[in-house]
């Protein structure tokens, strides 16, 4: 389901070190002393760029549902949520805006999320698609005109799909992980997250070492036909894909809340340019790793801004008519 409000104007977008748009796009001043906190931390320019950004969004549960909470009080111009899944009770401990009733009637995350930001009156368009980002290159297309991804995924194959989009089509991408290791006693053995700034060119999420391609292949796998992987998995076809992970609203927070700062960082600079940053909380540091210390993606540096192609991305999983 699509619903959206998008300008007409004319927007340039620069996806370096630091993002930097150009438009013709006037600003609204909708609930503009909302924001006055806002342009006094990081400049009235900076704070006239959030409400010109288009910021697609990937995944609206653990981590993504407080991304978008930041994004829609920051007076982000223009949302667009995607995510296939109704909310659960067992999403309950870690989306905001949902209650047990959403649960009760199966509503869709986009919905929920997209309903929350609309409530708050602050001038935040939103764009809701309750789909797969492998269920119709639409979807992909949506977000190629954003001016910004944040990924908010478990899944391998959702995550290496949209760093491939991001390069196709030029648009920075954050990437945020999240990992909570039992001890197999009841309790916790490890809890980290991870947020990773992608820029078109320069690393991947495959060379700096969050998975290779037989992780993709596995996961994808699991997707089309996951009552049978299980079964190839013990005939050592496929890796073993994890599923159902642990998610607790805290730690999604915290990783959030760094990935938010980070986009703030790269709109408006104001410390060293860390290409990767981990919070270990159960060792209690903050690692930050620069651009310079990973492999470029030699595949993906060849295909900087090729945009539309068939098959799409060059993906034979995504080889789906592009209608014009």
């Amino acid at each position: 389901m699509f619903s959206s409000s998008v300008g007409s104007g004319i927007q340039l977008r620069n996806s370096g070190d630091q993002i930097q748009v150009w438009t013709d796009e006037p600003v609204t001043n909708i609930a503009r002393e909302a924001g006055q906190r806002t342009a006094q931390a990081f400049g009235e320019r900076s704070y006239d760029l959030l409400r010109r950004l288009k910021v697609g969004v990937v995944g609206c549960s653990g981590t993504g549902s407080p991304v978008i909470e930041q994004l829609a009080r920051l007076q982000v111009g223009h949302l667009v949520l995607v995510d296939p899944d109704m909310i659960e009770k067992k999403n309950l401990n870690r989306i905001l805006h949902s209650t047990y009733q959403d649960a009760v009637d199966h509503r869709p995350k986009v919905d929920v999320l997209g309903d929350g930001v609309v409530s708050m009156q602050l001038g935040t368009d939103v764009t809701r698609i309750q789909a797969n980002l492998y269920d119709d290159t639409d979807v992909l297309l949506e977000l190629a005109g954003c001016d910004v991804l944040i990924g908010c995924m478990d899944s391998v194959d959702g995550r290496f799909l949209l760093n491939r989009l991001a390069t196709f089509y030029l648009v920075p991408y954050l990437d945020l992980g999240v990992k909570l290791q039992a001890d197999g006693t009841g309790g916790i053995e490890h809890i980290s997250g991870a947020v990773h700034f992608l820029q078109p060119g320069k690393s991947s999420l495959i060379t700096r070492g969050m998975f290779d391609e037989t992780d993709v292949r596995s996961a994808s796998e699991y997707r089309k036909d996951p009552e049978t992987f299980s079964e190839r998995v013990k005939h050592d076809y496929f890796r073993d894909v994890p599923v159902n992970r642990s998610a607790v609203i805290s730690v999604n927070m915290l990783t959030a809340a760094a990935a938010v700062c980070e986009l703030l960082n790269r709109l408006h600079p104001f410390r060293k340019e860390p290409a990767h940053q981990v919070l270990e909380m159960t060792e209690g540091y903050w690692a930050n790793t620069e651009e310079s210390y990973f492999p470029v993606d030699d595949y993906l540096v060849r295909r900087i801004g090729r945009g539309t192609l068939q098959p799409f991305l060059e993906m034979v999983d995504l080889n789906i008519p592009i209608l014009c």
